[in-house]
């Protein structure tokens, strides 16, 4: 079952071509899928079947050749149930589907080898497509970590990358390992939770503040002990905002409100620091938590109202 929404698709040397510049003008598919990234999904094998079904709109792409390295990124748009075999460009076996999807760099100007020697690791690579996991082991952070630092990327791909390594993941639960004797469903609802790049200085404002959200109040747990919350940059790292990471400009907030200063349903009053909230009155008009030990510059502040906020 569908663990993240991070997938590494696996092309044929011979096919790259036809799989990175997609289907031609007279193909009988839609015109938005002209021109852009493809592959199909081989009819004789019902593991990649399988993923191919778990796989939803939006969902990261990495395409690399098989025996080689990572060639692209994209992002999924659709799928399109093969009938004709004729209407696709293969011809080395019969395909129950094809792929389709956005190029975000769509070819890399030379191959990437992450360097990942674990067979293990190697060994999940096998196959049309995978879906990469978050944890035991880390997969998924791992090679965008890689391909964040080491490959010279479409700002595009570059700021998906970044998104998806700060924000969040897709976890499904499989019903399978449910408690018995329990009537459930064959697949539940995706919940999400969120993968957060701490830099030194956001542990120490988490301790500071106690886990406690700077705009709600509220104070997650992670275990039965220790509490859960998340940093915020006002003025976002990396492009095209390329905002410091300082104390100056981090928030200690809860998954909820972190998604909603994503999300640009939150304002801020530099000079007050009373909140305006796009859709919630109850937090609209309470003023931002502000520790001793910690400051927030108006700068950054008026930034994110300007430039995210949509309040």
């Amino acid at each position: 079952m569908r663990q993240t929404n991070t997938f590494v698709v696996s092309v044929d040397p011979d096919h790259w071509d036809l799989c990175a510049y997609g289907p031609t003008a007279g193909s009988p598919y839609p015109a938005e899928h002209i021109g852009e990234p493809w592959t199909g999904i081989p009819a004789n094998s019902p593991k990649a079947k399988g993923i191919s079904e778990d796989i939803q709109p939006g969902d990261l792409v990495t395409a690399r050749v098989k025996g080689g390295g990572y060639v692209g990124v994209w992002e999924f748009k659709d799928r399109t149930v093969i009938e004709n075999q004729s209407d696709v460009p293969w011809t080395d076996r019969e395909y129950h589907a094809v792929l389709h999807f956005r190029a975000l760099h769509r070819d890399f100007d030379e191959s990437y080898n992450p360097g990942f020697t674990d067979p293990e690791y190697t060994g999940r690579l096998q196959g049309a497509i995978i879906n990469l996991p978050a944890e035991d082991p880390p997969y998924k952070s791992e090679l965008l970590s890689k391909l964040l630092a080491e490959v010279t990327l479409k700002e595009d791909a570059e700021n998906r990358i970044r998104r998806e390594l700060t924000q969040s993941v897709d976890v499904i639960i499989d019903s399978e390992n449910a408690v018995p004797d329990i009537e459930q469903p064959s697949r539940t609802e995706s919940t999400t939770t969120r993968i957060i790049r701490d830099t030194a200085l956001v542990p120490e404002l988490k301790k500071a503040y106690k886990y406690t959200c700077q705009v709600c109040g509220s104070r997650r747990r992670q275990t039965v002990k220790s509490g859960y919350a998340e940093g915020h940059h006002l003025r976002p790292l990396g492009r095209p905002h390329n905002g410091p990471d300082v104390e100056q400009n981090v928030l200690i907030v809860c998954p909820n409100h972190h998604a909603d200063l994503d999300y640009g349903m939150l304002e801020i009053d530099p000079e007050t620091l009373i909140i305006d909230h796009g859709y919630d009155d109850a937090i609209s008009g309470r003023t931002l938590r502000m520790a001793e030990e910690h400051s927030l510059e108006r700068e950054y502040i008026r930034y994110h109202n300007e430039k995210i906020a949509n309040t």
